[in-house]
C-alpha cells in the first residue's frame, strides 16, 4: 500500500510514502486543500481530502521543560539553579514549567527569588499543575486561587507568568473529564486575575493527551477542547 500526498490542492502528487502518517511545513499561511490517495497492492485507489488553515508561526515560540521533583531546589539551592541556567542558556529554554507540588514545600520568598531570577534571565516562569482520575479538575481549580493570592501585589518581576495543566482523565469517565475541563477553562479567564490590580492575568497553557482527540465520546461543548 502506499500513500500519495497533495498537500496544495493543484491535483498532483506532492510526495508518496508507505505510511499512512506524514509531516509537513508550508511556506506561508493561509488556507489549503490537502489530499491523500490510498493505493493498495492490486492499484486499487481511494482519494479523501481536507481543507486546512495554517497560521503564521509565532516570532517568539516557547523553547519549555518541565520541571517536576527538583523544582524545589531550584528555589532553595544556588548551585542547582546555576546549573540549570546554564543548561537553559545552552538550550535555549526560554520557558520552565516549575511543579506547584515542589515549590508548595518552599516559602513564599524563596519561589519569588527563584522566578525573578529566572525573569532575569529571560525565562517565563510558569507554574506546573499535575493531576489525573476523577478528581483532577478539582485539584486544578483548588490550586489556581493559591497562585493567583501568590502574585498578588508582588512586583512583576516576581510574579508567574503562567499556569501549565498536565491533567489526565486516569480511569475516570472521559465524559465527564471532558465537561469538567470544558467548565474549568470557561472559567479560567476570570480566576485567573487577582483582586489587586499589580496582579499579572496568568496565561493558560495545556498537555496535549491522545484523550483530547476523544471527541465522539465527548459532550458537543467539548468539541472546542480538541
Amino acid at each position: 500500500t502506499r500513500y500519495q500526498w497533495d498537500f496544495n490542492g493543484d491535483g498532483l502528487v506532492d510526495k508518496t510514502t508507505q505510511s499512512p502518517t506524514i509531516t509537513h511545513s508550508f511556506d506561508q499561511p493561509g488556507e489549503y486543500t490537502i489530499g491523500v490517495t490510498v493505493v493498495d497492492q492490486t492499484g486499487l485507489s481511494d482519494t479523501n481530502t481536507i481543507t486546512t488553515t495554517v497560521q503564521p508561526s509565532s516570532t517568539a515560540q516557547k523553547q519549555a521543560i518541565y520541571i517536576w521533583g527538583y523544582a524545589d531546589e531550584l528555589a532553595t539551592d544556588s548551585k542547582v539553579r546555576q546549573r540549570f541556567l546554564d543548561r537553559a542558556s545552552e538550550h535555549n529554554w526560554n520557558t520552565a514549567y516549575l511543579s506547584w507540588g515542589a515549590l508548595s514545600e518552599v516559602d513564599n520568598e524563596e519561589r519569588a527569588d527563584l522566578v525573578r531570577t529566572l525573569h532575569q534571565n529571560d525565562i517565563e516562569s510558569h507554574v506546573l499543575i499535575g493531576s489525573a482520575g476523577t478528581n483532577a479538575i478539582d485539584v486544578v481549580d483548588k490550586t489556581i486561587p493559591e497562585i493567583t493570592s501568590f502574585n498578588e501585589n508582588r512586583p512583576r518581576s516576581e510574579q508567574f507568568d503562567g499556569v501549565h495543566l498536565d491533567a489526565e482523565p486516569g480511569q475516570a469517565d472521559i465524559n465527564v473529564f471532558l465537561t469538567e475541563y470544558q467548565t474549568f477553562l470557561s472559567d479560567f479567564e476570570a480566576q485567573s486575575s487577582g483582586d489587586s490590580g499589580n496582579s499579572r492575568e496568568l496565561e493558560m497553557s495545556a498537555a496535549i493527551g491522545w484523550w483530547w482527540d476523544q471527541s465522539d465520546k465527548a459532550p458537543q461543548a467539548t468539541d472546542e477542547l480538541v
